[in-house]
């Protein structure tokens, strides 16, 4: 179940007001501490459209703040029409995701949400095999896609799968309504729980290990001194060893370099628009050479 706000008078809490040019639709409060945005079940807030991912942002809720975070969406999230990847959100700010656009209110008349940014969370430490890789933000969002903080197999988990979320001063996972079950402890998240250092989640075949930031240096005494362990990006089933997933870490240029030789590495028989267009400019010249000679 979503967390709900402590404080039971909505007048607390920020709102998102839609933007269209004949109006007239009530601002949207944001009531729960963790609402997700999407163009599907689960999403609380739902944008029926084709611009809008299934689980498009993720906008973590206090009185008088708001943080929101692409969930890897196809078409970007955009703040006040500059693409951003998370922001904290302003009074007067607009979001805009896909077709929608909203402009960020505190739901009390008059009132401003508050611009001051909240402090980060303390740092989030995740076994994957052997290893032990630290995380710094408020959203770590795990799936097979490409924008993802822990990005697993495909055969092992959905595009964008769940998110570990930092709320209430607690750390979080957060299910994005895949069609493989996410576990904890060997008990199905049906929507959100709450994590305790040593749970372990499993995605498919893929397991992490919930380790909790005072805890997390030193657990592993075999991963090498002076290694760095803060992760940009944790790419997880990137090689086996003795039927074990191995992780590694690769930076976001990394990743697009590793994007841009792909194509390359499967030759010229993995270009099929290629062999397409040869096939058809050849078809022209023959019929160019029948037409000349008269046949």
């Amino acid at each position: 179940m979503p967390l709900r706000a402590k404080v039971n008078d909505k007048s607390a809490w920020p709102s998102l007001v839609p933007l269209r040019r004949r109006g007239g639709l009530p601002p949207i409060v944001l009531s729960d501490a963790s609402v997700v945005v999407g163009s599907e079940l689960p999403a609380q807030i739902r944008l029926r459209s084709p611009s809008v991912s299934d689980a498009h942002v993720l906008i973590l809720v206090s009185p008088g703040k708001a943080y929101i975070r692409d969930l890897a969406s196809e078409n970007h999230l955009y703040v006040n029409d500059e693409l951003v990847r998370e922001a904290c959100l302003q009074t007067g700010d607009v979001i805009r995701i896909g077709r929608f656009a909203f402009c960020v209110r505190d739901a009390r008349a008059g009132s401003e949400v508050e611009s001051q940014a909240e402090p980060k969370p303390p740092a989030m430490n995740l076994r994957i095999d052997d290893r032990i890789w630290q995380f710094c933000e408020r959203v770590v969002l795990i799936g097979s896609r490409m924008g993802c903080d822990v990005i697993l197999p495909a055969t092992s988990a959905a595009g964008v799968h769940a998110a570990l979320i930092w709320v209430d001063q607690k750390w979080h996972i957060r299910e994005l309504g895949s069609q493989i079950k996410t576990f904890v402890n060997s008990v199905e998240v049906k929507q959100q729980a709450e994590l305790t250092e040593g749970d372990v989640i499993r995605v498919g075949t893929s397991e992490l290990c919930f380790v909790d930031s005072a805890a997390g240096a030193g657990v592993n005494e075999s991963q090498p001194q002076g290694e760095a362990v803060a992760a940009t990006t944790v790419v997880a089933g990137a090689g086996e060893m003795g039927g074990r997933e191995v992780a590694r870490v690769l930076s976001f240029d990394d990743l697009t370099r590793r994007m841009r030789e792909e194509p390359r590495g499967r030759g010229l028989a993995g270009h099929r628009w290629l062999w397409v267009g040869l096939g058809v400019v050849a078809g022209g010249v023959v019929v160019a050479v029948l037409h000349a000679c008269n046949l």
